[in-house]
């Protein structure tokens, strides 16, 4: 057996509801997650100097507020999704904290978060990634799937604000492999056998392969019927817009929201076993699927599914935030565009990891 793997632990499921939960929705963000084991993984070390425009407030604001990597010719940042509190991302989005001057804290430079009376909360410490082979495969990764996590934010908003739902009874068929997966992978998180903690983590891998590939069958039959209803009412085939029509808006819009659930545990499992061909095989995959509801034509007068979803969408969000869905589309395309050019392998080599820490 791989030394490498008998000494890691494997650890995906830590709260209640992700043990024990039968609604999916209800567990933790593992897709998040994934990014989170990327980043832990990044050897890095302390520093003292950093480009200037590294320290500037609105830079840091930026990477921390949206949890997004910085890149520009100069350095890359990138946020450490393992120490970044949701609680915390909020009160600087609303303005209850803010961001204090960089200093140099213990021969490391550090900003600091502090609330509206300048006490301070966090520490935000810089610390530069050692890319060597490894670290360089690690901060590709994490470019890559940096950029899918934001299309992943940008749908739980949506579906947050539409009430989308998964619908249990529909869904049956792609829930239980994942729940089915995750009694293995729990069994796995128990077990001291070595031997048998793999033969566990390929069994739900077998599981999780099947799920993710209904899903993407579904999601084809789904974006089917959804044209030709829409084709239907547009020409007076069917008389109204009915149930079927929003039902099958819900079903895409909680497909989307099962593929980023699924993967995120998929490549985390593949990421332990040392996996790499089939972890690129399952993120380019992904990649396509997400591509294909932006690029192909599926009603009569040559809209895409994306498209199709943003003409009926209800608006109920701020007047920015109409084009959701074109900016969704618009995301995916570019995304597929890059892979396609291999445009994910970070050229520079000044790449810092932000992170949180306690006031010490």
């Amino acid at each position: 057996m791989n030394d490498l793997i008998k000494s890691k632990k494997i650890n995906l499921f830590l709260t209640e509801e992700d043990k024990y939960e039968t609604d999916i929705t209800k567990m933790s963000d593992f897709f998040s997650s994934y990014l989170g084991s990327l980043t832990s993984k990044l050897k890095t070390n302390d520093v003292n100097i950093i480009p200037d425009k590294l320290s500037k407030l609105s830079i840091l604001e930026e990477c921390i507020s949206n949890v997004k990597m910085i890149k520009n010719k100069d350095f890359t940042l990138i946020p450490d999704y393992n120490s970044l509190k949701s609680d915390i991302i909020k009160k600087l989005k609303t303005g209850e904290y803010k961001l204090g001057e960089s200093k140099q804290v213990n021969g490391n430079l550090r900003a600091v978060i502090v609330d509206k009376n300048n006490v301070r909360v966090k520490d935000l410490t810089f610390k530069k990634a050692v890319l060597d082979e490894e670290g360089t495969l690690i901060s590709n990764d994490i470019n890559i799937h940096s950029q899918l996590e934001e299309i992943h934010v940008l749908l739980n908003n949506v579906i947050d604000l539409q009430k989308y739902q998964i619908e249990q009874t529909r869904n049956q068929a792609l829930i239980v492999p994942f729940m089915d997966a995750r009694d293995k992978l729990l069994k796995a998180q128990r077990t001291k056998n070595e031997s048998e903690k793999v033969k566990l983590i390929e069994s739900a891998n077998d599981l999780l392969s099947h799920g993710i590939n209904s899903i993407y069958q579904d999601i084809n039959i789904t974006a089917y019927n959804f044209a030709n209803t829409r084709d239907g009412i547009k020409n007076k085939i069917i008389n109204t817009i009915n149930n079927n029509f929003e039902n099958y808006m819900n079903y895409l819009a909680a497909d989307i929201q099962m593929i980023f659930i699924y993967n995120g545990i998929y490549l985390q499992t593949l990421e332990y076993l040392g996996d790499r061909n089939t972890k690129d095989e399952v993120t380019y995959k992904f990649i396509r699927v997400l591509n294909n509801l932006a690029t192909k034509v599926v009603t009569n007068d040559n809209l895409t599914v994306l498209e199709l979803l943003q003409n009926n969408y209800k608006y109920k969000m701020l007047e920015d935030d109409f084009n959701y869905w074109i900016k969704l589309s618009n995301y995916v395309t570019s995304i597929k565009e890059k892979y396609d050019k291999d445009e994910f392998n970070l050229i520079n080599k000044n790449i810092y990891l932000l992170s949180m820490e306690e006031e010490k």
